[in-house]
């Protein structure tokens, strides 16, 4: 087999590969169906100049002679084609494509008549040849002005486009075509002269080269990825079956004395077919094979997969621990799991989650230079307890032992953080008394380095979620301290009026409507102390948030009963139009009652003496979502246009000693009731702001994750 007819073969292969494994990418795409096309059409007459060249009769040659034109005469065809739906103008050369259409068939049927091609004649080097008719004029016309066509749309959609990308792939086509085209003009040299020789092969290689490159690089016909994953395997392939397929050729002419084309022909497509669907049926072999056969082992990788995703959801440390520790015992079939976590303020390790039969190691503690801890940090692998029983070689293996033992643990795996220990996930016996495989094992240290990340997000949330409370506990007391002054008035006024009436007591001891008043005024007095006491303490102490169903209306009164000796300072009148059929929420009410004061303080603070504060409460509907909405508005100096979208920004404020935060907590605490505040404001006229909260937070949480 000469150098000529392997160029062919190997050409026939790698342009069938392409075609395929761009088309099977996006089968919907026009242009990808015409490059399987094309490619189709290529390597058919590619195939065909192999076969003509190893004929061994002018019968066998002629034969196909007639098929390779099929290829032939539609490879202009589909190249204009192609080119045109690549650049959106198929459409737009409507009429010249029919009209190439048209001629291509007229092609075909004239292509198996002696008025196309009458015959073969034998050519050195090269084989048997073709002898050309008048009616060949007609394919080489074709040929020419397409190509001459193809160039100048390439050339003239270079020109107008903007796009750097879009330009290197118009670049790479038009290289592509000119290649193309020449190693096609290549074959029409025989019909001119027997002296030169068409070197077709290798330029009809570039072509595909080309094309490839430019889907490689520029994510041409957008099949990068599987070009990428595929061009090795092509090539294995290649080398692979073109070796075989000429040993069957040549095994058939050294036995036989002759080829039979027909069988060479069959061998070749089975060789194609295996190596196209052995990947396929490769991969769906091992998925039956891994189902049949390690079926647990595969449910055991879907868990640890599914936690590892569960586990980026959960923020807080004590759902996390559960929701690991559980998840193992109930999914991988174990007794027993606990993690133990290191508490650096305390310097000791302890059981800080455990879920399983046995729970006595649930309240261990250990130091934290304990041995068997800093052995596992060395180690940093995971350990299993039969594995240290079985070695000679490992140090103070008995403590080691006996302190897996107290974990109940048969396999511990250290949760490392900045390569130090920060803890140990243990686990204990298989229910079906099975040891620890080693895929499971590297799954439990992938799933110990992904929780250690979690366990840092954990913690850093943990301690923003302390700042925000250090800073909305700030905020409470900044506000108790405006109150403050009013307060001590509010107190010392019913005192002098108790002083004074126990001052007069031993002179009208005796006067029976005197002691009458003095009991029922003081009584009075010392109640409404007692309830400002309450209500001032119940707003000042720290407390864990408490979610209950609440009268908004109530709260609000609670607020400006705290406020109401500023009010009468400034002799403010307050509008309350409270909602007698409003709806109870689920809030935690000392937080709520943040914002109610911070809201009304500012409002009593921008409004000026004889002013007027409103206060309403109403059940509103928004979106098919019922909310209770709290308004509080005021005739005071109002607030700018361009300040009002930063009044609820961190550190915004006007107040010559304001923080700027008091709008932000009261933001950041009714977004997480699920509700919504805004304000409304004109210079001069005042401002209101506007509450929502909704009265079934569940369905409104349901409803927002499924939008996401």
């Amino acid at each position: 087999m000469s150098v000529y007819s392997l160029g062919f073969l190997i050409g026939t292969f790698f342009t069938l590969a392409s075609g395929f494994f761009v088309y099977w990418k996006n089968r919907k795409n026009i242009a990808n169906l015409l490059w399987l096309l094309l490619c189709l059409a290529t390597s058919l007459w590619q195939f065909g100049r192999f076969s003509i060249s190893i004929a061994e009769n002018s019968a066998q040659a002629l034969y196909w002679c007639r098929i390779i034109y099929a290829g032939a005469i539609f490879i202009p065809v589909f190249s204009i084609h192609f080119i045109l739906a690549f650049i959106n103008k198929v459409h737009k050369r409507r009429y010249v494509l029919i009209s190439v259409y048209i001629a291509g068939f007229i092609e075909l049927v004239l292509s198996f008549t002696p008025y196309f091609i009458s015959g073969v004649e034998k050519r050195a080097v090269i084989g048997f040849y073709e002898v050309p008719e008048k009616a060949y004029i007609i394919h080489f016309i074709v040929f020419i002005s397409v190509a001459m066509l193809i160039l100048y749309e390439l050339v003239s959609e270079y020109l107008v486009t903007e796009m750097a990308i879009r330009k290197n792939q118009l670049k790479y086509l038009f290289i592509a075509s000119v290649f193309g085209y020449l190693s096609g003009l290549t074959s029409f040299f025989p019909l001119v002269s027997d002296s030169v020789l068409p070197i077709a092969s290798p330029f009809t290689a570039l072509f595909v080269l080309i094309i490839s490159y430019a889907i490689i690089k520029y994510k041409f016909l957008d099949i990068s990825i599987v070009i990428k994953k595929s061009l090795a395997y092509t090539f294995i392939v290649l080398i692979l079956i073109v070796p075989c397929f000429a040993i069957i050729v040549w095994m058939q002419k050294k036995i036989f004395g002759v080829v039979d084309l027909t069988f060479s022909l069959i061998a070749l497509i089975l060789f194609v077919l295996v190596g196209l669907i052995f990947p396929r049926v490769k991969v769906g072999t091992e998925k039956t094979l891994e189902n049949l056969l390690f079926k647990k082992q595969l449910n055991h990788e879907e868990t640890i997969h599914n936690l590892s995703e569960a586990m980026v959801n959960v923020l807080e440390k004590a759902p996390l621990l559960r929701t690991l520790v559980e998840t193992l015992v109930k999914k991988l079939d174990i007794d027993y799991a606990c993690i133990v976590l290191l508490n650096e303020e305390r310097n000791e390790f302890k059981v800080e989650s455990s879920y399983g039969l046995n729970g006595n190691s649930a309240e261990r503690v250990y130091p934290k230079d304990d041995y068997f801890f800093d052995w596992l940090q060395k180690r940093s692998r995971v350990a299993v307890k039969e594995e240290i029983m079985d070695s000679f070689d490992v140090p103070r293996k008995d403590y080691l032992i006996e302190k897996m033992n107290e974990l109940q643990a048969e396999v511990c795996v250290p949760i490392l953080s900045r390569s130090k220990l920060v803890g140990s996930l243990c686990m204990g016996k298989k229910m079906t008394g099975e040891i620890y495989n080693e895929n499971e094992l590297k799954l439990f240290q992938t799933l110990s380095n992904q929780f250690a990340v979690y366990l840092e997000n954990a913690k850093l949330y943990e301690s923003l979620k302390e700042s925000r409370n250090r800073m909305r506990r700030s905020d409470r007391l900044a506000s108790l301290g405006q109150l403050a002054a009013g307060m001590a008035h509010e107190i010392r006024n019913p005192l002098v009026s108790i002083q004074t009436f126990l001052q007069l007591l031993p002179e009208r001891i005796n006067d029976k409507e005197f002691r009458t008043d003095f009991l029922k005024i003081t009584t009075g007095e010392v109640e409404r102390i007692s309830r400002l006491l309450t209500a001032l303490l119940d707003f000042s102490k720290p407390s864990k948030p408490k979610f209950a169903e609440e009268n908004l209306s109530e709260l609000l009164e609670d607020i400006v009963f705290l406020c109401e000796n500023q009010i009468k300072k400034k002799n403010i009148q307050v509008e309350k139009r409270y909602d007698v059929n409003l709806k109870s929420v689920n809030v935690d009410k000392e937080q709520i009652k943040q914002v109610f004061l911070n809201i009304i303080l500012n409002a009593i603070d921008a409004t000026p003496e004889n002013g007027k504060i409103k206060i309403a409460t109403r059940n509103i509907n928004v979106d098919n979502q019922t909310y209770v909405q709290v308004e509080i508005s005021d005739t005071g100096i109002g607030i700018e246009k361009q300040d009002l979208e930063n009044i609820f920004n961190p550190f915004f404020t006007k107040k010559e000693k304001g923080s700027g935060l008091g709008l932000s907590i009261c933001h950041q605490i009714i977004d997480e009731h699920m509700g919504t505040i805004s304000a409304e404001s004109e210079v001069g006229k005042g401002s209101s702001f506007y509450i929502n909260i909704p009265v079934n937070p569940v369905v409104l949480d349901r409803r927002k994750g499924d939008r996401t």
